[in-house]
């Protein structure tokens, strides 16, 4: 307080003469009764007085006891006291300004408006219907004013929600291109997942298509082999019964087969005896021994070679020869009818008739499979010709597969070795 008892000593130093209510509000300022100073003050401040105009300004700028800051109030009472070339008032003009919203500067320039008013009717002269007259006018921009910051107001607001509406669409349009990668991505790989399925089951039947082929050549030589050995001892037959000799068909001959022998396992051949009676003359007599000589003893029929019949050495005299029968070596691999491994076709018919294959959904899964179905069949098929690799390939391929499909594939394998097996 006693910074403004300062200032406003200075002021009435300064201002003009000073007027007995001027001097009585100072007083009560300095009593501290500020309401009783505010009140003296504005009445001179309204007839013009500028220490009491100014003075006014600092209270309601600072706020005093009894009376609360007034921004706008302070910025009516400095106007007046500038526009009439009071310095301090300009300044504090300048200093009060930038702390002022939009609305308070409008209120203080107002509430200067009416001060200047009452001032000037009270030393001009002027009418009320003039000062009127400027007042509405004040209204009027002021009301303009306003209505033009509220317009700008929304247009902001409109152009806020337009902003974060682009934005919110920008997000949605990338979330959604994401998205779409995602399944595109997925897609692919679903696609890249079931061709490799689909190349490792085509796979799968080109090797069991290569070894049912190779099979087949394997089995076409065999059969080959085999004529040819029958046609051998056929013409063999035929030349010793043109010469005379000993027949074939008296002799006691293993029969030629397709079970497969051990390699160990020696050709069994007859005891060779030279007959009693060499090469001699017609004309001298053959001593008859006690017992029969025996003939030179025949190849094993295992070996599936016959010595041609021009080999065979033969006598003036023709003796009776007995052939002693030749034994068979007993085989380890697995007992063969007709060229398949009776166990395995045993289980192939037995696991062909664990699932009715009759029904809708045994029908359905088997048309989903026909690719599997028949890479198992061949694979079966090689196993039942006695192919030991054909069992790890049944198992790769019945891993992925349902009980009707393997049914299935196992009715089909036992269809094509009876067929098989009847025209053998």
């Amino acid at each position: 307080m006693k910074r403004f008892g300062l200032m406003l000593g200075a002021l009435v130093l300064m201002g003009n003469t000073a007027h007995a209510s001027f001097e009585k509000g100072l007083a009560a300022y300095q009593q501290e009764d500020f309401g009783t100073a505010v009140s003296l003050w504005s009445k001179e401040g309204a007839e013009g007085h500028l220490d009491a105009q100014y003075n006014l300004g600092v209270i309601f700028e600072k706020g005093v006891p009894g009376v609360k800051k007034d921004l706008p109030e302070a910025f009516a009472w400095f106007r007046l006291a500038a526009s009439q070339n009071v310095v301090a008032a300009e300044q504090a003009l300048s200093r009060i300004k930038p702390l002022m919203t939009s609305v308070q500067l409008e209120e203080g320039n107002k509430r200067a408006i009416e001060l200047l008013g009452k001032w000037y009717r009270t030393n001009i002269g002027l009418d009320d219907v003039r000062y009127k007259q400027i007042l509405a006018q004040r209204e009027q921009q002021i009301e303009a004013r306003k209505k033009a910051e509220e317009q700008a107001a929304k247009a902001r607001a409109n152009q806020q929600r337009a902003l974060l509406a682009q934005r919110d669409a920008a997000a949605k349009r990338e979330e959604r291109v994401k998205e779409q990668s995602r399944q595109a991505a997925i897609l692919a790989a679903q696609r890249a997942a079931e061709q490799a399925k689909q190349q490792r089951v085509a796979d799968d039947a080109a090797r069991a298509e290569k070894e049912r082929l190779a099979n087949e050549q394997a089995e076409r030589e065999r059969q080959l082999k085999l004529a040819a050995a029958k046609l051998r001892l056929q013409q063999l037959k035929s030349k010793q019964q043109a010469s005379g000799g000993p027949s074939i068909a008296s002799t006691s001959l293993a029969p030629v087969t397709a079970t497969p022998v051990e390699t160990t396992a020696p050709a069994a051949t007859t005891a060779v005896t030279k007959p009693v009676a060499s090469v001699a003359p017609a004309a001298q007599p053959v001593p008859q021994p006690a017992t029969p000589p025996k003939t030179v003893a025949q190849p094993s029929a295992t070996s599936q070679q016959l010595q041609p019949a021009a080999s065979t050495p033969k006598p003036v005299a023709e003796p009776k020869t007995v052939a002693k029968a030749v034994e068979a070596p007993k085989t380890r691999m697995p007992v063969i009818s007709r060229g398949m491994d009776a166990k395995v076709v045993k289980e192939i018919i037995s696991t062909a008739n664990s699932v009715p294959l009759d029904n809708a959904a045994a029908k359905a899964e088997i048309a989903q499979a026909n690719t599997e179905i028949s890479a198992l069949k061949w694979s079966l098929i090689s196993a039942a010709r006695g192919k030991a690799s054909a069992r790890g390939m049944n198992a790769i391929l019945t891993k992925n597969m349902t009980q009707a499909q393997i049914a299935e594939a196992n009715r089909q394998a036992a269809e094509w070795i009876m067929k098989r097996q009847a025209r053998n």
